[in-house]
């Protein structure tokens, strides 16, 4: 879905809001602190249901107000307009879709899928593994049909067979879960590894612009090769019950990114990771755009403080080629010296009130 109209509510410095949009880039220039990664947060809160900064939606609701709410329209990929509605507060949530109630945010994820790259991106690299399954979750949720609910159901059981590991030391109980655990965590490890063995070539492609070295991306799925993850929980047993929780599984699967034969987080400078990380969003988008027909918003906050000049000149032509709607960020309109050909809407943000430029 491409939106056509935000309308932003107590949503940090932004006390009320109202933007027509552009089709494919908009661009948000302002001071430090102005409200231009507030209005990216607004966004992503109208596709997630929550903030790419914090979990505590009292950081985010604007000093003074109860609540906060965001609003959207615009058409999705078969033509069609559609409606979405964010309100969070101390009191609850509330999701409207086309005008009706809904309960969690599958629903408007699925309308709205969103790309973020940003200061907090470089945890792809840098970060625990669940920031990288995170990201596969991510694209597989908007391309594999169940693969949300897979998930759901595999997290389930694993949360219960660690239930029992705590509860009781008798191993035929602890199989109760089993089954369901086995079933869905190996179905989630063939739809991981047939993502990554998509997603490694896109990332080579794109990084050999750039670098001469080889960029490789491996899934690590979770527990030993050779072996079903029923072996591998049978084989666990002991220890798991020793430590009161599950070990082997689709839960504790990674990525390795190399450069050459060494991990990249080992061998890239600070600067070098970021266009790492841009690269592999970008081939997240890509897949996505082409599994589905609709590329997801990508929301690029401060992208000169993340990249060098090559660095954001490259990302900025590819950010471009993407097909997707854009909002970025940067203090400076000078940023972005866009060509003429390349339509576009600007706004400067000072605090919290935006301003039309272009």
């Amino acid at each position: 879905m491409r939106l056509t109209r935000l309308v932003v509510q107590d949503v940090r410095v932004i006390r009320s809001v109202a933007l027509e949009l552009h089709g494919q880039l908009n661009v948000l220039v302002g001071g430090n602190g102005a409200g231009k990664s507030s209005l990216l947060e607004a966004v992503h809160l109208l596709g997630t249901g929550r903030s790419f900064r914090t979990r505590e939606i009292e950081k985010v609701v604007r000093a003074g107000a109860q609540e906060l709410s965001v609003f959207g329209e615009g058409v999705d990929p078969r033509g069609t307009f559609r409606r979405v509605g964010v309100t969070k507060g101390m009191a609850g949530a509330r999701i409207r879709l086309d005008g009706e109630d809904v309960r969690g945010v599958a629903s408007i994820a699925r309308v709205i899928p969103l790309a973020v790259f940003g200061p907090e991106s470089l945890e792809v690299v840098e970060g625990a593994p669940e920031r990288r399954r995170a990201l596969v979750d991510w694209a597989l949720f908007h391309v594999e049909q169940g693969y949300g609910e897979g998930l759901q159901r595999y997290r389930r059981a694993v949360r219960q067979r660690n239930a029992l590991l705590r509860a009781s030391p008798m191993r035929r109980e602890a199989r109760i879960w089993e089954e369901e655990l086995v079933q869905e965590g190996e179905r989630l490890d063939r739809w991981r590894t047939a993502y990554i063995g998509n997603l490694a070539p896109r990332l080579s492609t794109l990084l050999s612009d750039l670098w001469p070295r080889s960029s490789q991306v491996h899934y690590r799925r979770g527990w030993a090769s050779g072996m079903t993850l029923q072996e591998a929980l049978e084989r666990s047993w002991e220890a798991d019950r020793a430590r009161g929780w599950t070990g082997p599984g689709a839960h504790a699967a990674d990525l390795i990114f190399r450069i050459g034969d060494r991990q990249a987080r080992d061998v890239l400078s600070r600067g070098e990771r970021k266009i790492f990380v841009a690269a592999t969003l970008l081939a997240h988008v890509a897949y996505i755009r082409d599994r589905c027909g609709n590329a997801p918003i990508i929301l690029a906050d401060d992208i000169p403080s993340e990249l060098d000049e090559g660095g954001q000149r490259w990302f900025l032509e590819r950010l471009r080629l993407t097909g997707s709607q854009i909002f970025a960020t940067a203090l400076q309109p000078e940023f972005f010296s866009l060509p003429p050909s390349v339509d576009h809407k600007m706004f400067h943000v000072e605090r919290g009130v935006v301003r039309n430029l272009l």
